[in-house]
């Protein structure tokens, strides 16, 4: 060991460098960060298409349920319209095809339903007066 005097320089460093390739396990423990970096983001995409896609179906099913409760209404307030327009009371009669014309005009009514509700107007005799045939059973009144 020597001592450093202002004149004399320091002692060379060896330094010996490893031309060698490292073995796998350390290129493997140095990727693992980015496996697992890789494998969260790869966890959160999943996640957010699964989020997407229940929020898609929920979406579809309630409005496939407000449809359905729209046309219950829609029958139960023709049922009611359909019992007043075969009433015997007049007044009654007159409401209930009013209230079967405008039911027909909803975006509701599907075309089977309107063919029903032309069949009550024609045999109605509040809608079709100068049948005398309207109002009663197939075949008129007395056959």
């Amino acid at each position: 060991m020597s001592l450093l005097t202002g004149t004399q320089p320091p002692d060379p460093i060896v330094v010996e460098v490893a031309s060698g390739s490292p073995p796998w396990w350390e290129v493997v423990g140095a990727l693992a960060p980015l496996a697992v970096l890789l494998a969260a983001v790869l966890a959160a995409v999943t996640a957010f298409a699964a989020l997407r896609q229940r929020s898609t179906a929920d979406r579809a099913a309630l409005e496939q349920k407000r449809r359905a409760d729209d046309r219950a209404e829609w029958w139960r307030r023709t049922q009611w319209a359909i019992d007043a327009a075969t009433s015997l009371d007049p007044i009654r009669q007159e409401a209930g095809v009013e209230a079967l014309l405008q039911l027909s005009y909803s975006d509701l009514a599907t075309e089977e339903d309107r063919l029903i509700l032309d069949a009550i107007w024609v045999s109605n005799p509040v809608v079709n007066p100068e049948d005398p045939d309207a109002g009663l059973p197939d075949g008129g009144a007395g056959q």
